[in-house]
């Protein structure tokens, strides 16, 4: 899965007020309306595609600080997490922490593959998580702890396919995407069965990603915009999450920043270093 990588941006009690939104939230639709006909001429290859758009998101690692909030009907006050985030790709390590609200600061998600780790605050405690429960949601929200720590990828774990060529694709309508579907290897880590992609022809920027079950359902959406240049990337600093059927709700993650290849400081990515107490 393209994680949902990227973040990101990447992540519950009542914290910061922030507004409910003033319009209720659509559910996605599945495909783009407007959609036209592949160019004549060769198309680059659609594995290749998928490569650019991760190097775009992930680099070889990223340290990224970013707000996440949770906006329901069912509340009167959004719910704001504040998250710190450091993504190692070329070892395929991950750790998440969370910096507030203070009733869940501390927690942290750390990847070493095959082993997902969850520490808790509250009791103290690091936990191996078992591999059906990297698709949980983190901490209410509409991210699964699998897209967090880039548990699967969307580069390796799927096979890729260009099916057209948007001429209308972001939010404005006003840019060129090829829209590409990935399907799952048989056995791969892969958290979706297939999963349809937005990526923008220029600067390989993903713009959409439809996520799509095992029975073929699409059950979510995720759109990226508020791109800004960074280290001579296109990057989405504003992630959108919106649930099929979920109407009303939506998770949203703001970048707020990010560093592409960071050196990581040695012990960071051990259960050791979770508990800062310990």
């Amino acid at each position: 899965m393209i994680r949902t990588s990227i973040l990101a941006a990447a992540l519950l009690a009542a914290g910061v007020a922030v507004a409910e939104p003033e319009d209720p939230v659509a559910p996605p639709t599945p495909l783009a309306p407007d959609v036209s006909a592949l160019p004549a001429g060769p198309l680059p290859d659609a594995r290749e595609i998928a490569q650019r758009a991760e190097e775009v998101l992930r680099g070889q690692g990223t340290r990224i600080e970013a707000t996440m909030t949770i906006f329901s009907r069912k509340r009167r006050r959004a719910r704001v997490i504040t998250l710190r985030v450091f993504d190692d790709r070329r070892d395929d390590r991950a750790l998440v922490r969370v910096l507030s609200p203070e009733k869940h600061a501390g927690t942290a998600l750390l990847k070493l593959p095959p082993n997902l780790w969850l520490f808790s605050p509250e009791k103290r405690e690091t936990t191996r998580l078992p591999g059906p429960t990297w698709s949980e949601a983190f901490l209410g929200s509409d991210f699964s702890r699998d897209d967090l720590v880039r548990g699967s990828s969307g580069a390796l774990d799927y096979d890729h396919r260009v099916l057209e060529v948007d001429l209308h694709a972001g939010e404005a309508g006003d840019q060129r995407a090829f829209v590409v579907e990935y399907t799952a290897h048989p056995g791969a880590r892969a958290a979706w069965a297939r999963i349809v992609a937005w990526i923008e022809v220029e600067h390989a920027t993903p713009l959409r990603l439809d996520y799509y079950a095992a029975d073929g359902v699409l059950f979510r959406t995720l759109r990226l915009d508020d791109v800004r240049e960074v280290a001579g990337r296109r990057f989405p600093h504003r992630w959108v999450m919106r649930r099929t059927g979920a109407e009303g709700r939506e998770t949203q993650i703001q970048v707020d920043r990010i560093r592409f290849d960071p050196h990581f400081e040695a012990g960071l990515f051990t259960t050791s270093r979770l508990d800062p107490e310990g």
